[in-house]
């Protein structure tokens, strides 16, 4: 028999019977990944439209955004070294050059940029990814009717021996917002309330804090920074 002979089929109710089945045990270890999408289905009511834009969109909105002739002048060359590579011109990748370029350049000096000027250069691109995505600051969503706090409840409703596992790309605070809605207990890696620090002992050893929901923001996010005076 050849294998063109073979048929396949694929049931999509077995899946999500199993899907179910998954969802329904206790005792089951299970990981969300939350990607831009989670993000962007966040819709304004006024304007129905994403109140956080894609990747593709946001650069454009910061990239536009850059008023500076020398910055922009960067970013052109920046962009084109990009291209060459094979690498997508995308707003994190941008920044990634940026911030290498601000270290590696020593005296030189870039399209009219000195050291200095790279460094405004990635605090101007990083205060304006901070500003696109801080929508928590607005009021033209409610935070009841956020998927991510729909996504908490299902979460403070189930009684689980293992806790839910959250992996995100997003570095905004939406997740943060649906737990916090439905008082949901969760870890991020980081301990204390005055000056929170990070402890990866405690990362690895999850079973310290049995019950709480584990929160993984593999980007970062909008409030974790670096602090100097604790090298």
């Amino acid at each position: 028999m050849s294998t063109s002979d073979i048929k396949y089929s694929h049931d999509p109710r077995e899946i999500i019977r199993g899907l179910q089945q998954m969802l329904i045990s206790d005792a089951k270890r299970i990981g969300f990944l939350f990607g831009a999408g989670t993000s962007m289905a966040v819709i304004s009511r006024d304007s129905k439209e994403s109140l956080i834009p894609g990747i593709e969109m946001m650069t454009t909105q910061i990239i536009e955004s850059i008023t500076d002739v020398k910055q922009k002048c960067a970013i052109d060359e920046i962009s084109n070294e990009l291209k060459v590579e094979g690498v997508k011109c995308q707003i994190e990748n941008i920044l990634s050059q940026v911030e290498q370029k601000a270290r590696v350049i020593g005296n030189g000096e870039l399209c009219g940029l000195k050291k200095g000027g790279f460094e405004d250069l990635k605090t101007a691109i990083e205060n304006k990814i901070i500003e696109i995505v801080s929508v928590h600051k607005g009021t033209d969503f409610d935070i009841v009717d956020l998927i991510h706090s729909e996504f908490a409840l299902w979460i403070h409703q189930a009684s689980r021996k293992i806790p839910i596992e959250i992996y995100t790309t997003n570095y905004d605070y939406l997740i943060e917002i649906g737990l916090e809605c439905y008082n949901v207990p969760y870890f991020d890696g980081f301990i204390g309330s005055y000056k929170p620090f990070f402890d990866p002992s405690v990362t690895e050893d999850t079973s310290l804090l049995p019950k709480w929901t584990k929160l993984w923001k593999l980007h970062g996010s909008l409030g974790w920074e670096y602090d100097d005076d604790c090298g």
